[in-house]
């Protein structure tokens, strides 16, 4: 675990590294599509898009949790 960035605070922060063989589009495609996300993870129910473009930067949305 790493400490928090200077000026700012965390009760709690993780971080990983994985490889994945697949076309940088691809893992984008699949790691923002919000109502599908509850099928690769326990934790997600899905989610909504609540502004921006869908699969792009700046977008944000809003989640489930289980």
């Amino acid at each position: 675990m790493t400490p928090p960035a200077a000026g700012t605070s965390a009760i709690l922060r993780a971080e990983a590294r994985v490889l994945v063989r697949a076309e940088p589009g691809t893992v984008y495609d699949t790691v923002s599509d919000l109502p599908r996300s509850g099928e690769r993870s326990r934790e997600r129910t899905g989610g909504r898009r609540v502004s921006g473009t869908p699969r792009r930067v700046g977008a944000a949305g809003r989640g489930g949790a289980a």
